[in-house]
């Protein structure tokens, strides 16, 4: 994004000073594609569900999630994914998370706790990219079918400069959980 266009997005949505207030959004969405089947879940499956991501912490809610009875959150700092019922009960939880990937080939079906991951780290850097402005935490909606977010060992957020850490926990994201 060039930074004419990122310039006129903020200024559009509330300026530079509207953005460095928030702490979070929910995001009405629709996630499904042709990978799902890959991953051993139903070909025209879609996934409707509000996101609630913090926009300075690595985590993010899905309400539902693959069920209608639960949801999952995905918490980076804790490398952790947990299923949950609707009120907050735990149902099962992946953690260490990112481990759990380990020995997983490309074909790999995945579990809700897998998928969850996959997606937690995916929406989180997709609805928070990072800006080179002040505390490098910028909201902004993603951009569908972008081919820097299927670059293998690409973030498919923009990174912060190499001297400006972001706000999520003083340290630059890692880039994507696992390859799909």
């Amino acid at each position: 994004m060039s930074d004419e266009l990122l310039d006129l997005a903020i200024a559009t949505a509330g300026g530079q000073e509207h953005w460095d207030t928030l702490r979070g959004l929910n995001v009405d969405i629709s996630i499904g594609g042709p990978i799902w089947a890959r991953k051993g879940w139903p070909p025209d499956k879609t996934f409707d569900q509000i996101l609630t991501p913090d926009t300075v912490e690595e985590h993010i809610v899905f309400t539902p999630f693959t069920r209608p009875d639960q949801r999952m959150v995905f918490d980076a700092a804790a490398d952790s994914v947990t299923m949950q019922t609707l009120d907050g009960g735990p149902v099962e939880t992946l953690t260490p998370a990112r481990a759990g990937f380990k020995g997983m080939l490309r074909n790999n079906a995945w579990d809700a706790l897998h998928l969850g991951y996959f997606l937690g780290y995916a929406c989180w850097n997709y609805f928070t990219t990072r800006s080179r402005r002040g505390g490098c935490s910028l909201p902004v909606p993603s951009v569908r079918g972008s081919r820097r977010s299927s670059r293998r060992g690409r973030s498919a957020s923009r990174a912060c400069p190499r001297d400006q850490p972001s706000r999520a926990s003083g340290r630059r994201p890692r880039s994507g959980a696992a390859s799909a």
